[in-house]
This record gives structure tokens, C-alpha cells and sequence, in this order.
């Protein structure tokens, strides 16, 4: 597995599409404040849903 960590020129990207000017230092801070959430974000996204119903077919009533 690669890095878990988001590179800075990532939260660059992010920051300027959320119109967020950054200094360079500011940017490499967010990214190292920013790798845990990423890392359980990369776990989360290998687990294996197999056959998950859609979230329609959910029924609410406790009959």
C-alpha cells in the first residue's frame, strides 16, 4: 500500500477549489493534520460490500 498520507500538492488542489489561500506552510500543516482522516479513509474504501442492498429497499417498520 502506498502512503496514506495526502500530499500537499493535493490539499492545494482542495484548498483552491474551495477557495482557500494557503501559505506553503499552512498547506503542509494541513496535510500532516489531515492523514489520519485520510488513512481510515483508505481503509474504508477497501472493504468489500459484496451483494449491499441499495439503501431504497430499507424498511423502516418494526411490524
Amino acid at each position: 500500500m502506498s502512503d496514506p498520507s495526502p500530499s500537499t500538492a493535493f490539499v492545494e488542489a482542495v484548498t483552491e477549489q474551495t477557495l482557500l489561500t494557503l501559505s506553503p506552510e499552512r498547506l503542509s500543516a494541513l496535510a500532516a493534520a489531515a492523514a489520519p482522516t485520510h488513512a481510515k479513509l483508505r481503509t474504508l474504501a477497501a472493504v468489500d460490500l459484496g451483494e449491499t442492498a441499495p439503501a431504497t429497499s430499507f424498511d423502516a417498520s418494526w411490524d
